[in-house]
């Protein structure tokens, strides 16, 4: 719970350096991963998605994408909600076919 706090002041630091940087890929990518350590993880995969977006031919982004994917659906799946899981282990087997355990929960 203590780390907790220190995550979310860092999201409110970089929303406010995007007021002023909107083009800076580096804080979507640092926001996304206080958000995974918070275990919020759709906002990290929005953050990464918009990384993605704005460096498209960073692959460590789509890679990382593709994980949270891949631990967003294990999650659902551990919730016993399997169609949403079904589809997020779908989009992570798409962002990487040469990932055989992606394809395997798929």
């Amino acid at each position: 719970m203590k780390d907790e706090g220190k995550y979310q002041s860092c999201i409110l630091f970089i929303n406010k350096a995007l007021g002023i940087h909107k083009d800076n890929v580096h804080y979507y990518v640092v926001r996304a991963e206080a958000y995974i350590r918070l275990c919020d993880f759709q906002s990290a995969i929005l953050n990464y998605k918009k990384a993605c977006l704005m460096a498209p031919s960073n692959e460590e982004y789509y890679d990382r994408l593709a994980f949270l994917y891949y631990f967003q659906g294990q999650s659902l799946f551990d919730q016993k909600l399997y169609p949403e899981a079904l589809e997020s282990f779908s989009r992570a087997a798409e962002m990487c076919p040469q990932n055989v355990g992606y394809h395997i929960r798929r």
